[in-house]
């Protein structure tokens, strides 16, 4: 079995991937007192959870020497499954308890509301509709149980030739506006997971392509930026060049030590993405509470103060975590 290196570029990278699903989330805090700004954003910074797919591919095709299916599995439920059981708990309470907080397009219905509490939970945790980060966890689960076939692809490269059929197909599915349809999810992702699988697999030949080639795909990234003003659709596209271009600036500052940084928050990547919306919850709160909410919830300057107080906290909460249960803190946050 061929032992392979620690990818620093990587996990720069993953940390940098977190950084925007986070700022993702915390734009909704001027939703409503800025909703120009807002939709700028929003626009701009949709679908960036097509960086963290990539990453994953990217990791699951350079892992695939140690690659056995039930040892997979078992490391994914303890790493992933499990925290997700876990942390979702305090979410389904709230909404059980507290129906304003359901605002996805089925949970909301009576239909639902009439169903048995064991059926909502089942429910919840089959969607991830109960927090609006938890999506990914029911749709990545999907990648775990076909690994198999995506580990025949890899074996038999030529079947990556079907990346762009499924890219047109993704623009024709496009993604479930409420995050609540796990196939649906699956479908619209599918051909980013394999396209990070690809670009691993050839790893050389990319990263000399990019190295020749990164001012087109930074006109395409520019190009594809304005598109998306006129249809959200592209934002598909335009995180495409934006992915390669944040893959080829990782690897070629590889060899500096960003650990104060990306490394950070790449060290406890799954637990802020576990965390980071009831800390959202908790700043936000507090912010009422300290009347401060109207300047820092309408303006530059504060929602960039936000950003970063969220971040902070969100690793701060899960520092007690790691010093207690150290190793083991990973089945109950992620990290």
């Amino acid at each position: 079995m061929k032992e392979r290196s620690y990818l620093n570029y990587i996990n720069n990278f993953r940390g940098f991937a977190m950084l925007l699903i986070v700022a993702v989330h915390t734009i909704y805090l001027i939703a409503d007192s800025s909703p120009g700004e807002f939709n700028v954003l929003r626009i701009l910074l949709s679908n960036s959870s097509m960086l963290f797919i990539f990453i994953s591919g990217y990791l699951f095709q350079y892992l695939l020497d140690r690659y056995t299916y039930a040892s997979y599995l078992g490391k994914k439920f303890k790493n992933v499954i499990l925290p997700y059981i876990i942390m979702s708990v305090p979410a389904i309470f709230l909404m059980l308890t507290r129906p304003e907080w359901l605002d996805s397009s089925w949970i909301n219905t009576p239909s639902f509301q009439s169903r048995p509490v064991f059926v909502k939970i089942i429910l919840f945790y089959a969607t991830g509709s109960h927090l609006p980060q938890f999506w990914f966890i029911p749709m990545i689960s999907i990648f775990y149980l076909i690994s198999p076939i995506l580990r025949y692809i890899d074996r038999h490269p030529a079947w990556y030739a079907i990346i762009p059929g499924l890219i047109i197909i993704s623009l024709i599915v496009d993604r479930p506006p409420m995050n609540d349809n796990t196939l649906q999810s699956f479908v619209y992702f599918l051909p980013v997971y394999l396209l990070g699988m690809h670009t691993s697999h050839y790893a050389e030949r990319y990263f000399s392509y990019l190295t020749r080639n990164w001012v087109l795909l930074l006109v395409a990234l520019l190009v594809l930026t304005a598109a998306c003003f006129v249809d959200e659709r592209f934002s598909y596209l335009q995180k495409l060049p934006l992915t390669f271009l944040c893959l080829f600036m990782f690897y070629k500052i590889s060899s500096v030590k960003l650990d104060t940084v990306m490394g950070l928050v790449a060290k406890y990547s799954f637990g802020i993405f576990f965390i980071h919306k009831y800390t959202i919850i908790l700043v936000s709160y507090a912010y009422v509470k300290l009347s401060v909410d109207g300047f820092l919830n309408s303006n530059g300057v504060g929602l960039i103060f936000s950003f970063m107080l969220i971040v902070a906290f969100s690793i701060l909460l899960l520092v007690p975590f790691k010093l207690i249960f150290k190793k083991n803190s990973r089945l109950i946050t992620g990290c």
